[in-house]
């Protein structure tokens, strides 16, 4: 009886080619977000809505497309910013629209200023 030799059944028998290898690049909207949530310490709304968007707009390509995209916590990184900053102006507005409504006082003092720093015309 001739015993044959045994074979690695682990054993990997196919060649990789790592010349075509794509490395994920950092995914330019993860970036735009990351600034805009920053830049909306700032500017409050104008650059948090747009850092919103390209928050998620990030997100879901990093989500879709794994392999080809990058950048998930820099783009989550912007959208808390960003909705933090977005919620802190909009109770920014609500507070100085009921200052107006319920305050005559505040209302003539900020006409007041107003007018003191508004040049006449002669």
């Amino acid at each position: 009886m001739a015993t044959e030799p045994v074979s690695n059944p682990y054993a990997n028998n196919s060649t990789v080619d790592v010349t075509n290898a794509q490395v994920p690049s950092e995914n330019g909207l993860a970036i735009a977000s990351l600034i805009l949530g920053i830049l909306s310490i700032f500017f409050y709304f104008l650059t948090a809505i747009p850092g919103i968007i390209t928050g998620h707009m990030a997100r879901s390509r990093v989500k879709n497309q794994p392999e080809k995209y990058t950048g998930k916590g820099m783009a989550l990184a912007g959208l808390i910013l960003s909705y933090i900053m977005l919620i802190i102006s909009v109770v920014l507005v609500v507070g100085i629209i009921y200052m107006f409504n319920s305050s005559p006082e505040f209302k003539d003092a900020f006409m007041q200023g107003m007018e003191q720093g508004i040049p006449k015309q002669q």
